[in-house]
């Protein structure tokens, strides 16, 4: 997994399990709270209102239970596939366990519980932003008008009206809240990308560059590779009689060719002027602390990094060329 990657992953990581370890506190207190008014309620003289609020405490706690379960699910996930799916699911479970706790509350106790609706709201509008918020407070203020419509619960002067506007407000508040922060999110993660680019990669050719090298040496580690070192001969002259733009459009060149004929997990970087090299990946590897044929100095050996092998195997390349290089670009 490359560089650019893992910071997304794991600026996302952090936000998601910032949200479920919220949702999973909030669950926590709403089933204390429900255990709370079930044994209140479980004491009152026995009725049809008493055994509709035990068992609209006793689904609520069950559909909070698995709620929190796909939470830890999240939690311990955050960068599945399915995590928006299960997200979302959370938001239906939620709203429905507010919506029967409120209507429960307004009609059995005759408290006005309409407040609490603007809890999935919030929820929806920091996991899903506006849309969500909006979704959920069509939901809410549809179920409140039709119980007070129905007579499930208690009709209040200009109460209808009033929940369902402040609802509004609150879900376009928050929803557009959500919204702004998650696009400055992926603004920051978009320059995090653009910095992480240019920190890896040069600036003219777009190759990988010592940086960059040296990560897809470590990936690497322990495996199979060849390395290619490239130089230009001549390269000099060009910059000295074309001037330097000319030398840059070489260069250029050189690297859109190098990148053309890369086979899949094969890599070129430049290592500065005109030093070009390609890791070529799966390729036979010479035997550890053995010397290239010919070579008039010891290897780095293992202990060297990767560039500082590249390095010297280089010039001593070049120490050959120059024995039998004529004219510039001679091969």
């Amino acid at each position: 997994m490359s560089s650019e990657r893992a910071v997304v992953d794991a600026a996302l990581r952090r936000r998601r399990r910032a949200i479920e370890g919220g949702a999973m506190a909030a669950r926590g207190v709403g089933i204390v709270s429900l255990t709370v008014y079930a044994a209140g309620v479980w004491h009152a003289t026995a009725s049809p209102e008493r055994t509709s609020a035990l068992t609209t405490c006793g689904l609520a706690t069950a559909l909070m239970i698995l709620a929190t379960a796909l939470s830890v699910r999240n939690f311990r996930n955050p960068a599945a596939r399915g995590f928006g799916r299960l997200s979302a699911t959370q938001v239906a479970l939620d709203t429905l366990v507010i919506i029967a706790s409120a209507l429960q509350l307004e009609g059995y106790q005759d408290t006005v519980a309409w407040p609490v609706l603007a809890v999935p709201i919030l929820t929806a509008a920091v996991r899903h932003q506006l849309p969500g918020a909006l979704t959920v407070w069509l939901v809410t203020s549809g179920s409140y008008v039709v119980a007070v419509t129905a007579g499930a619960v208690p009709a209040r002067p200009a109460g209808v009206p009033f929940a369902v506007s402040v609802h509004l407000m609150i879900a376009l508040i928050s929803g557009t809240q959500a919204t702004s922060y998650l696009r400055q999110f992926h603004d920051l993660q978009a320059a995090r990308r653009a910095l992480l680019e240019r920190v890896r990669h040069d600036d003219l050719t777009g190759l990988l560059n010592r940086s960059g090298l040296e990560e897809e040496a470590a990936r690497h580690g322990g495996r199979a590779m060849a390395v290619l070192l490239i130089d230009l001969n001549g390269f000099k002259s060009v910059n000295d009689t074309l001037g330097h733009a000319a030398g840059d459009q070489v260069l250029q060149e050189v690297a859109g060719r190098l990148s053309a004929e890369l086979r899949p997990g094969d890599v070129a970087g430049r290592l500065g002027g005109d030093e070009f090299v390609v890791v070529l990946a799966g390729t036979g590897a010479r035997e550890p602390g053995t010397s290239p044929p010919g070579s008039p100095t010891p290897s780095p050996g293992r202990s060297g990094s990767a560039i500082e092998r590249c390095r010297w195997a280089r010039a001593s390349a070049r120490r050959r060329d120059r024995r039998t290089a004529t004219g510039p670009f001679p091969r």
